[in-house]
């Protein structure tokens, strides 16, 4: 074994020095420091700061409204937690994740108010509202436009500069008639292809260090990225996908090489291949995955089902048994307070069937995605990143546990209120006593580092796997190949 680690790491040094002074490494250097200037400039000017403002604003606008509701339980209950705000991600650079057109916010208070001989006000009750997503900008095989990100940067150009790094590694030798006498001596071919694969693989990890370094430079430099010690531990799995994914274009460079006579065919299937990855299928399957999509639900079909709750339980025919001013009794309450709870459980399954319909064929074409290294980079990096689909499940997840943490505090207060009817939905049905502004529960989302990884992590074992399958492959083609 001390033998053959000396091996490997002769050929690994020859490799390396090849490959360091190099023209096509030169290249590399030089397009991966560009692109992340570039990314550092973008988001310094056009994401980081801004976005960080509006989402304070909006924490505001919900503590300043939280604040004018506590004088009355009943009112607070009504009128429901309000405008649930996603917290930008500080790693959006990474991954921007098209958080542009998915819904930055989630409604959560009432949507109108009806009035009648009733002697109080009745407001519809609040649920969730899911906003649909904004239309992405119409995009045929090749995008109007890309994001300068991490997941284009690493995804695109770096795994291009993989293969031209690796296309002729055993081929062009085989063709010069340097591998032939590489292999003359005590020399194995796993060793001589692990040695070309590991140096490739530092090469590729030492450009995308350099970028990685001027990247945070430009955004610390600039102000919207703190360079603190949780940075750098978030931007660790994120660095490690990067270089599992390179991996994956290293191998199969070399696997194309090791089946390829000329260079020249092997830079050829190699494009093509890197074509149909990283281009051709990820259109192909959206554009698949968007035919089986179901139809929108019909807004029409679930008005006539509201009235029809209205016309079943007479509302508008009912005259408070009170004078104004007076405290209606409970049994006239339960009434309203019954058609309410029937009306939100419509509402509910309305919104919570028409979310389904909008994001399964968005979570289908992700999984398909997966068939390709880069559909898994771009979800592990935006899953690490906190942005993209990933983040906004996690952010529709959220709102639902909020929701029912606000509904659980106000029964628990209701109840403590001996003077309440204890009916839901109703001002006069509630108690009136006020509420402690610092108990009323606020939205928070969990991001911590464990749990940003632990959803990554499939997608992190499926790139080691496919880096693993990669070199697996070249290797036996190489011991297979004729070497003459």
């Amino acid at each position: 074994m001390p033998g053959g680690r000396a091996v490997i790491a002769a050929i690994l040094r020859r490799e390396l020095a090849d490959h360091l002074t190099s023209l096509r490494f030169a290249l590399t250097l030089l397009i991966t420091a560009a692109l992340m200037a570039v990314n550092g400039v973008v988001f310094s000017g056009s994401g980081g700061e801004r976005a960080q403002e509006g989402y304070q604003d909006q924490l505001k606008s919900a503590e300043d409204r939280l604040e004018g509701l506590a004088g009355s339980l009943g009112e607070l209950a009504v009128e429901g937690p309000g405008a649930l705000a996603k917290r930008p991600s500080a790693l959006s650079f990474v991954a921007f994740g098209r958080e542009d057109f998915l819904p930055a916010t989630i409604m959560a208070q009432k949507t109108s108010t009806y009035g009648g001989n009733w002697g109080f006000m009745i407001h519809m009750p609040w649920s969730l509202d899911y906003q649909e997503p904004a239309a992405p900008p119409a995009a045929g095989v090749v995008p109007d436009f890309v994001e300068v990100d991490w997941v284009f940067i690493v995804g695109f150009c770096l795994s291009l500069m993989a293969l031209l790094l690796t296309y002729d590694g055993i081929c062009g030798e085989r063709r010069e008639g340097t591998l032939m006498l590489a292999l003359s001596g005590p020399v194995p071919r796993s060793s001589l292809l692990l040695g070309k694969f590991a140096a490739a693989w530092i090469v590729l990890a030492a450009a995308l260090t350099v970028g990685v370094v001027l990247n945070l430079l430009v955004l610390g430099l600039a102000g919207p990225v703190e360079l603190d010690a949780d940075l750098f531990l978030r931007l660790t799995p994120v660095h490690l996908a990067c270089l599992l994914y390179l991996a994956c274009f290293a191998g199969l460079g070399l696997l194309v090489s090791c089946l390829s006579e000329r260079p020249s065919s092997a830079l050829v299937v190699l494009l093509l291949v890197w074509t149909v990855l990283l281009v051709l299928l990820p259109n192909t399957v959206s554009g698949a995955v968007s035919y089986f999509q179901e139809p929108r639900m019909d807004w029409r079909s679930h008005r006539s089902q509201q009235q029809a709750l209205v016309e079943e339980h007479q509302l508008w025919r009912k005259t408070s048994p009170v004078e104004q001013g007076e405290r209606p009794p409970a049994e006239f309450v339960a009434e309203f307070s019954d058609f309410l709870r029937q009306r939100l459980q419509l509402d509910r399954e309305f919104s919570e069937e028409q979310l389904r319909r909008q994001l399964e064929p968005v979570e289908a074409g992700a999984l398909v995605n997966r068939v390709s290294p880069y559909g898994i980079l771009q979800y592990a990096l935006e899953s690490l990143a906190g942005t993209g689909l990933p983040r906004h499940l996690g952010f529709i997840e959220a709102a639902r546990r909020h929701a029912l943490d606000f509904r659980r505090f106000i029964e628990e207060r209701d109840q403590a209120d001996p003077d309440s009817y204890h009916l839901f939905g109703l001002v006069p049905g509630l108690s009136e006593r006020p509420v402690p502004v610092e108990a009323i529960p606020r939205f928070a989302e969990p991001l911590s580092a464990g749990a940003v990884l632990a959803a990554a992590s499939t997608d992190l074992a499926l790139l080691a796997l496919f880096a693993l399958l990669a070199f697996m492959a070249a290797n036996i083609a190489f011991l297979r190949s004729e070497i003459d």
